[in-house]
């Protein structure tokens, strides 16, 4: 996919992680397409330096730049299980909801992260669906599916 330049788009942090799976998404500005395989973007939350007066900006595998996805609704009515990001310190972490707690009105989500198993509690205005980029189309990810390993058993006595 082209980008324009100046263009908002989505960097997935993955491979900088070492995790395999999505693990965060940053927003960031694309400035130019280099060679054809790379991109240059500079990060609309993410510092140079700790002064936090230059935007830091990187040349990426142009396989991790996406749009920015649709915007969330307003919606409060995420279940358990459901695979969302969660927006924390300037980055969209992705998840499964896995508690929900409060009134319809202003409930509270628990959220396991999946790039580290650990839980936060987000209210519903920092939480989206989660979606995939492929093909050039949003789509939603599937049920989690559980996988039944069965390995060979012998006994020595």
């Amino acid at each position: 996919m082209s980008f324009s330049r100046n263009e908002t788009v989505e960097v997935c942090q993955k491979q900088a992680a070492g995790f395999m799976a999505d693990a965060f998404y940053l927003q960031a500005t694309f400035m130019a397409t280099i060679g054809g395989t790379h991109c240059l973007v500079q990060y609309q939350t993410r510092y140079s330096d700790d002064s936090k007066k230059t935007l830091k900006s990187e040349v990426v595998h142009a396989d991790v730049v996406r749009p920015v996805p649709p915007s969330p609704s307003n919606r409060t009515d995420y279940a358990v299980s459901q695979k969302v990001d969660a927006y924390d310190g300037g980055a969209w972490w992705v998840g499964r909801i896995s508690a929900v707690e409060g009134d319809a009105n202003a409930p509270e989500f628990t959220v396991r992260l999946d790039i580290s198993g650990d839980q936060f509690k987000f209210p519903f205005f920092r939480l989206r669906n989660h979606l995939d980029w492929r093909g050039g189309e949003w789509v939603r990810p599937g049920p989690s599916r559980a996988y039944v390993i069965r390995l060979p058993l012998s006994c020595r006595s």
